[in-house]
């Protein structure tokens, strides 16, 4: 779990209000560059991310990393989420960790 963090939030990243409990967000201004990470530490749920109070959030493709403590998912990349209107959505299994990365952020 520990790699979701340290992989992503990077020195020199400025942490943000993630918008829920459970996630930490970090923007990297130079690259333009937002990171949510979300841990699902109960049952199973989708989770909707609004983007909204950023000045750009190009439409596209969201790679994320995910984990599932005590299941055999870890750490593994894809490429399956899109942000349409600055809004995307992801289903969490119970027990996930999961990173997003959104290119081209502007706040």
């Amino acid at each position: 779990m520990y790699a979701q963090y340290a992989r992503h939030i990077r020195p020199g990243m400025r942490i943000i209000d993630g918008g829920e409990a459970n996630t930490v967000a970090a923007y990297d201004a130079g690259a333009r560059r937002l990171v949510l990470v979300t841990t699902n530490y109960g049952t199973a749920q989708t989770i909707t991310y609004d983007l909204s109070r950023f000045a750009t959030v190009p439409n596209g493709t969201v790679t994320r990393w995910s984990t599932q403590t005590g299941g055999s998912e870890r750490y593994a990349r894809y490429t399956d989420t899109q942000v349409a209107s600055k809004r995307f959505a992801r289903s969490f299994p119970a027990n996930t960790v999961q990173t997003f990365e959104i290119e081209g952020v502007v706040l």
